[in-house]
């Protein structure tokens, strides 16, 4: 049904799936399954089908209920348009048989080599589908290990993988096979390792238990001198300053500061959602007790390689003590007063009025989870469906960053996405006029007033 769907017919797709019973998460799982299954992943160009599943699930989750579909219409369009598009395909995928070493850790080293050949992309493939048979669930780690080694050459070599075990994690690793096979594909594409190689040297000075002994403290004034270090200091020794800071400051601290160094990051890009969403995903390994510490030390390490955040460092303009000035919570400070003047200006395209109300409703206490879901109900509303995913899966992450955090500026993330979403407003405001006819349409087949 979805591999032969028009994409202007993309309501009715998912009209008469709603129509079958099935579910959101059922519906962006079988979406997700199709852009594996009919989608070329082996590069120059990915497709984000599967790619945002997991994103998508988290914003329908936020949105809860309030044109919750909307985000489900948007990826029903993106995944039909990828499937007729000439960079993706055409493409199906081939049922293979697994091969299988003397043990799973000698699986494992044939695959990591095939991967990073670049040239043995259908033996990766193989060999991956028989470490799955080997390890299981435990497959995933190999593969967010290789896709850290390739993050300093493109964010997406991270975000892939990383989502797509997410949504694995959603639907007790059904079809787990089939859906981790575009991640190999991708990985084993023009690999460039370099960046890797560094972190994968540095990482034998870190000790990760030791960090994780400091216990949970939060030094603010550590956290700040680090966020200066990786925005100040020369461009390439940003893992030499975190494996230095490593020796001596709580995970706490160094969360804060690759959170707000990437959100600084953004601020000073052009409409950039991925200066932030690769270092989302880091942020959360590097606080996940089920991941080993081989891992969380790369990612600790890698965690400002990726190319778009080196590339907008090499011309920041404003670092941290240029956004230190807390801004003024309005005298009329009402929590609907203050959502409403936000979403009004940001319809507007009015950037800093979307900043400075934002980090004044973070700094009043008020709900996150209300403002990330006004923020995501914009977003889906005014851009098209490739710039809505993209910005959906950067809020998100900033919604979880916020939540997360002990800092004094943890209003920025919030108030830098609102900025993000009203400069979106502007430049996708016809762009977002298809997707609301079909929403139209939609509603109507279903019978939603």
């Amino acid at each position: 049904m979805i591999e032969g769907s028009d994409p202007s017919q993309s309501y009715d797709l998912l009209a008469n799936l709603k129509n079958l019973g099935k579910s959101e998460s059922e519906i962006v799982s079988l979406l997700a399954l199709s852009s594996a299954k009919w989608i070329d992943h082996s590069g120059p160009y990915i497709g984000h089908g599967i790619l945002n599943a997991n994103p998508t699930l988290r914003s329908i989750e936020l949105m809860a209920g309030d044109d919750a579909d909307l985000p489900l219409l948007q990826m029903s369009m993106y995944v039909s348009e990828l499937m007729r598009h000439p960079n993706y395909g055409p493409y199906e995928m081939q049922q293979i048989e697994g091969i299988e070493g003397d043990s799973e850790t000698e699986t494992a080293a044939d695959l990591s080599k095939a991967i990073r050949s670049g040239s043995s992309r259908y033996m990766a493939e193989k060999l991956f589908t028989g470490l799955y048979s080997q390890a299981g669930r435990s497959t995933g780690e190999y593969l967010l290990y290789e896709a850290l080694m390739q993050y300093g050459e493109n964010e997406h070599r991270l975000l892939l993988p990383y989502h797509t075990i997410k949504l694995l994690e959603r639907n007790n690793w059904e079809n787990a096979v089939t859906c981790l096979r575009p991640t190999v594909q991708y990985l084993s594409a023009n690999p460039d390792i370099s960046h890797g190689v560094k972190a994968e040297q540095l990482s034998k000075t870190v000790d990760f238990g030791e960090i994780i002994s400091r216990g949970d403290a939060f030094d603010q004034e550590n956290s700040y001198d680090l966020t200066r270090m990786l925005l100040n200091s020369v461009l390439g020794n940003e893992m030499i300053v975190l494996a230095d800071y490593a020796k001596r400051s709580t995970l706490q601290d160094m969360y804060e500061a690759i959170a707000l160094s990437s959100t600084i990051l953004l601020l000073n890009s052009d409409l950039e959602q991925h200066s932030v969403t690769g270092k989302h995903c880091i942020l959360s390994m590097i606080k996940d007790r089920d991941l080993p510490d081989r891992i969380k030390k790369i990612a600790l390490l890698s965690s400002l390689e990726g190319p778009r955040a080196r590339r907008i460092k090499a011309y920041i303009l404003k670092s941290l003590d240029a956004y230190m000035k807390v801004p003024d919570i309005p005298e009329t400070a009402s929590e609907e007063d203050l959502l409403s003047r936000l979403e009004g200006e940001i319809l507007k395209g009015q950037q800093e009025n979307a900043f400075k109300l934002s980090g004044s409703y973070v700094r009043s206490g008020y709900s996150t989870d209300r403002l990330a879901k006004a923020l995501l109900s914009i977003c889906f509303r005014t851009e098209s469906p490739f710039e809505s995913l993209h910005t959906s899966k950067m809020l998100v992450g900033m919604r979880d960053v916020t939540v997360s955090s002990e800092s004094d500026m943890k209003w920025i993330h919030l108030a830098a996405a609102s900025r993000f979403v009203a400069e979106m407003v502007k430049k996708e405001k016809a762009a977002s006029k298809t997707a609301m006819e079909y929403y139209r349409k939609y509603r109507e087949i279903v019978g939603t007033d």
